[in-house]
């Protein structure tokens, strides 16, 4: 008796100890008051098992010192165009102001947009830019395998490199693993410029666990931007014993908006190389918008709170 009165006197301690400890953590925290109330009633109601949640997936472990140094460079206020309420009507200036309090990009004009579906499209476009590209290419993707299709854009990459031109590819260090042969280990071992964004280990797979980056972008000579769903291979389902290719999508870009994907990038790859720099970011600046083109704004979302 006296052991197991022992036993729950303990359990109440660690459990009082885990929730004070994960309240006052929830409330420090810079997460909205729907996120912060949603976790204290976790914590709270769940003994122990919440706590131990909260620290897995709650923290925001990416404290990105790069990000910090340019949080004042990519607000979108400081570039919006000042018209953009007359430009586009009375109806959209909520869809604006809730861009710019996202401290997202400005709205800016499209030069030119792209919707690419099926699967062939998007990569035929991939290899055709890559092929054509002069200056330098920047790749973001989840997963980069060398199946067959995957090859072509690796074959591709290793072209252009060979030629003179500076590729950089970015892949997520977790994301690299899902592939059954990895392009990213066959494009460094080329000479190619390749990372990893937080690469998996032992001691750091559980802290970053939720702490992704699944962006896919491909950035070509900084004027044309692809970016959407698809990952650097060609994956298929099974419905009904059917192989069947899963319908992402993705879109082709150019303008001003190119350069705003590049300071994403740019700042993924300083975090990446821990190389906390402001000299390669692009410059930003006013934007003129045409009335007979449409118009556009970058949303970045995580892996770390950048919204």
């Amino acid at each position: 008796m006296r052991t197991l009165l022992e036993h729950n006197t303990l359990f109440f301690c660690l459990a009082l100890t885990s929730a004070l400890l994960a309240v006052f953590s929830v409330l420090r925290s810079d997460k909205g008051p729907k996120a912060q109330m949603a976790w204290l009633g976790f914590v709270l109601l769940m003994p122990l098992l919440g706590p131990l949640l909260y620290y897995l997936i709650g923290i925001n472990r990416i404290k990105r010192r790069v990000g910090k140094r340019f949080k004042g460079i990519r607000s979108a206020k400081d570039y919006s165009h000042p018209n953009c309420g007359d430009f586009l009507g009375a109806a959209w200036m909520g869809h604006i102001k809730l861009g710019e309090s996202l401290g997202c990009s400005p709205l800016v004009e499209l030069k030119n947009f792209e919707i690419l579906q099926p699967h062939q499209m998007i990569y035929q476009r991939f290899l055709e830019a890559i092929d054509n590209s002069n200056h330098c290419i920047e790749l973001v993707t989840y997963i980069f395998d060398r199946d067959e299709v995957g090859e072509q854009v690796c074959q591709a990459l290793l072209r252009a490199h060979q030629r003179g031109v500076r590729v950089r590819v970015l892949i997520d260090g977790l994301g690299e693993h899902y592939a059954e042969d990895s392009a990213a280990a066959f494009l460094k071992g080329q000479g190619v410029e390749v990372s990893e964004f937080l690469p998996v280990s032992l001691f750091s797979s559980f802290r970053y666990l939720n702490l992704r980056n699944h962006r896919k972008l491909m950035i070509i000579d900084s004027q044309m931007v692809f970016t959407g769903g698809a990952n650097l291979r060609l994956k298929k389902r099974q419905v009904d014993a059917v192989d069947l290719d899963d319908h992402d999508c993705h879109f082709g870009l150019s303008g001003p908006i190119v350069k705003y994907f590049s300071q994403v990038f740019q700042e993924d790859w300083s975090f990446a190389k821990r190389e906390f720099s402001l000299q390669n970011l692009p410059v930003l600046g006013s934007n003129e918008l045409s009335l007979d083109r449409p118009v556009g704004r970058l949303i970045i979302d995580g892996p770390d709170e950048d919204i």
